[in-house]
């Protein structure tokens, strides 16, 4: 289970960061990459008319129209053309030398990544931060990437749940973090931790999500 959640955790920083670190390390920092390697990435990208924001927009662009033309498919069609459209595409792109082979790998690792992510609420929010950290990450390297994260982080350090902070008990500090706050339950009694945060007025019940029946508040 632990491993599992580990491999969530790793899959949702890659959906969201790889391709800005990429961007990032071609445009400003490609100090942080061993020399071979950034040669080998040169070498690729030299021929490329386009910088490497472009390719990577164009190509997120194009994984998104064949996410979207594969749902509106019939199930064993949809599945055939994404596949094969992918390849074709890829395939294509790289041929026409519009797109470098290492764009291709860094925006399949990608998309792969995000179909980790269990939630498909949260799938669909990081391919929607996807584009501002990219573009972030092109106008201003890794200070980009790190003032979007702060940004991202603030946001969801204002959002509440059930009227309680959403990374509670974590932000703002409950005093003490017992194990119903990390096996998932978000109140403990009565919609509360303690005293701190009251349920909403408009709930005729108190959530619990312990498999037990929610008490009237």
């Amino acid at each position: 289970m632990l491993k599992a959640a580990a491999i969530r955790l790793f899959s949702f920083f890659i959906a969201i960061l790889l391709p800005a670190y990429y961007i990032a390390v071609l445009t400003f920092h490609f100090e942080v990459i061993p020399t071979d390697l950034f040669l080998t990435l040169k070498s690729g990208v030299e021929k490329i008319p386009f910088s490497p924001i472009f390719e990577a927009m164009f190509m997120e662009l194009t994984i998104e129209l064949l996410r979207e033309a594969s749902i509106r498919l019939p199930g064993r069609v949809g599945q055939t053309i994404g596949i094969v459209g992918g390849l074709v595409i890829g395939d294509a792109v790289v041929k026409a030398g519009l797109v470098s082979n290492a764009m291709i790998v860094v925006v399949a690792l990608t998309a792969l990544a995000s179909f980790v992510v269990p939630s498909h609420e949260m799938s669909g929010a990081l391919r929607i931060l996807r584009f501002p950290v990219m573009l972030s990450a092109a106008l201003f390297g890794f200070l980009g990437i790190a003032v979007s994260l702060m940004a991202i982080f603030i946001h969801l350090c204002k959002l509440q749940s059930f009227g309680a902070p959403y990374f509670a008990p974590l932000l703002p500090f409950a005093g003490k973090i017992s194990r119903t706050h990390l096996s998932g339950s978000l109140f403990e009694s009565c919609g509360q931790w303690g005293n701190d945060f009251p349920p909403l007025p408009c709930m005729k019940y108190c959530p619990k999500f312990s498999g037990s029946r929610s008490e009237p508040c």
